[in-house]
């Protein structure tokens, strides 16, 4: 009997990195957010994401993980939040790791590649309104979730605005 495996949607932050969990039938398992103390060591907040991912994936083996893209305005930021995917690519070794600009993400839900966090959460309640959110990070990574799930769903050989990591060479 093979073990089940879940899909990852992740939107990665240093200070509140917010995740979803779902099945095969797209089933949402679970969304949470990994919170690090903003008060430790940017060495000690990445291990603490580092922990928390590696418990997640204890008990919920992935199959693939949908992040989105990175952007940022600021270089100090910009620097930090690679470091937060870097040690998510490791987490995730010889996992499929898709990644999605912020912009596909945003159209996808919304119909407007530019709409603001307020408003991909709006649209989000309406289409998931029995999924309990708690903050923009939690709906960022369902939104996340939601456009993996209409990829998947319209059979897309060609998934265009990814990047994916091939972590099986």
């Amino acid at each position: 009997m093979e073990d089940k495996k879940y899909i990852y949607a992740l939107d990665l932050s240093l200070t509140s990195s917010g995740y979803t969990i779902a099945d095969h039938d797209f089933n949402i398992i679970q969304i949470g957010t990994i919170r690090p103390n903003q008060n430790e060591r940017i060495d000690q907040r990445l291990e603490y994401i580092w922990i928390e991912f590696h418990n997640l994936m204890k008990l919920y083996p992935p199959s693939v993980a949908v992040i989105e893209r990175t952007f940022t305005k600021f270089n100090t930021a910009t620097q930090q939040l690679f470091r937060v995917h870097g040690i998510v690519n490791l987490a995730f070794k010889g996992i499929a790791q898709l990644y999605y600009s912020p912009s596909t993400i945003k159209k996808s839900v919304t119909g407007i590649g530019r709409a603001t966090k307020p408003e991909v959460m709006k649209k989000i309640k309406e289409i998931y309104p029995d999924v309990q959110l708690d903050n923009d990070d939690e709906s960022d990574s369902l939104a996340i979730m939601h456009h993996y799930k209409k990829i998947v769903n319209i059979g897309v050989n060609n998934l265009h605005g990814t990047n994916k990591i091939d972590n099986n060479n």
